[in-house]
């Protein structure tokens, strides 16, 4: 990627911006373009930001569950011609075997909805390619082209989808309302709710690191004591706790007439505020935004018994509906890039559902075309 005639420089300019809500109101965002000065070129900057969606979905383990199920159901039983899967293996310069290549893959397009492939020819024969992270790639308006960008001021390269002489990129995305020009997960209408589970979990961080308060206030009243009697009687409150002194009784000698221990509960707002009832209908959302059954994730919905016939029917209809679909598009882009170098395009992600007849409830048997 030295040579000049491989990649076209231009300058782009990355700024940092306030988190764009997109529930309610998602259509009202638009893609917004810049256009480059230097190269007279407009670059569409995304409508939610890649990098904020990767940083915002990091906490959650609910999400990240439910990614590392998807992914695993997606490639993990694959089936895929020899000559085909040593080209792959031997074209992926950065993994050692084809299970790796398939995962990063589907890891990419499961949390971005995208998937970049720098793709490095030999005349028309595929050499090398290398997967480029999906937070660092813009698009050109009205152009099947891209640019690459990282948080520096350094120049990168202009990418182009048809080279056949030296570096272009593959783009595999998810189809979505939002972008014409980027993908975007499934998911994403869960995002909200992955902010707001991020900022209760900086609320309780934040409140046991700078706002925690003690339980009581412990006031000595009604005499001036010595210095080493409010030690001794600090000792002794300090032997009261743990597990083992609960409701154990304290008795203290005070040595002056009118003196006395004034105690008071100190009130946290913390205490009175049930982050349950914000926690636990976030997790339903993101679960669901996901399409993976509660049973996957070790969750009995109430009012379910769940016994065998309901997870099987569960797994069956994850497999159809979410799994099923992701499959077929990541097998046709792949075949095709498999097709576009001469092989006859082989692979196939196995779904032990998709050719068998779906139960009725009336326990007939119908062919359905999935």
């Amino acid at each position: 990627m030295d040579e000049t005639k491989k990649a076209e420089k231009i300058t782009v300019e990355v700024t940092k911006t306030a988190a764009e809500p997109i529930i309610k109101y998602t259509r009202l965002q638009k893609e917004r373009s810049t256009k480059d000065k230097e190269t007279d070129i407009d670059i569409v900057y995304p409508p939610v930001e890649i990098a904020e969606i990767l940083e915002t979905a990091g906490t959650s383990a609910w999400h990240g569950r439910c990614l590392e199920i998807k992914t695993k159901a997606i490639t993990g039983t694959y089936k895929i011609e020899k000559d085909e899967k040593d080209f792959l293996v031997n074209a992926f310069k950065e993994f050692d075997t084809i299970e790796e290549i398939f995962t990063k893959i589907a890891q990419d397009f499961e949390n971005t909805g995208n998937c970049y492939l720098e793709i490095k020819k030999s005349g028309s024969r595929i050499k090398e390619i290398y997967v480029v992270e999906p937070e660092t790639m813009l698009s050109v308006k009205g152009h099947k082209e891209f640019v690459q960008r990282v948080f520096t001021d350094e120049r990168y390269p202009r990418y182009s989808t048809e080279n056949n002489d030296g570096v272009s990129i593959y783009h595999i995305k998810q189809i979505n309302t939002l972008s014409k020009y980027y993908g975007y997960p499934t998911w994403i209408f869960a995002l909200e709710c992955l902010r707001l589970d991020k900022s209760v979990k900086i609320f309780f961080s934040s409140f046991f690191e700078n706002g925690a308060i003690p339980d009581l206030i412990v006031a000595l009243e009604g005499a001036d004591f010595a210095p080493d009697v409010k030690n001794r009687i600090a000792d002794a409150l300090k032997q009261t706790k743990g597990v083992v002194n609960s409701h154990k009784t304290l008795v203290l000698g005070l040595p002056f007439e009118n003196a006395h221990l004034n105690i008071q509960t100190v009130s946290s707002p913390i205490a009175a505020m049930d982050f349950s009832k914000i926690g636990n209908p976030s997790r339903d959302e993101i679960i669901a935004a996901h399409g993976v059954p509660p049973r996957l994730l070790n969750i009995i919905p109430a009012g379910q018994l769940g016994g065998e016939g309901d997870g099987d029917s569960q797994l069956e209809m994850f497999y159809r509906i979410t799994v099923d679909p992701e499959q077929i598009l990541l097998m046709g882009k792949i075949n095709k890039l498999l097709r576009d170098n001469g092989f006859s395009g082989s692979l196939e992600f196995v779904n032990p559902y998709r050719n068998k007849p779906i139960k009725t409830t009336d326990d007939d048997t119908k062919e359905w075309d999935l």
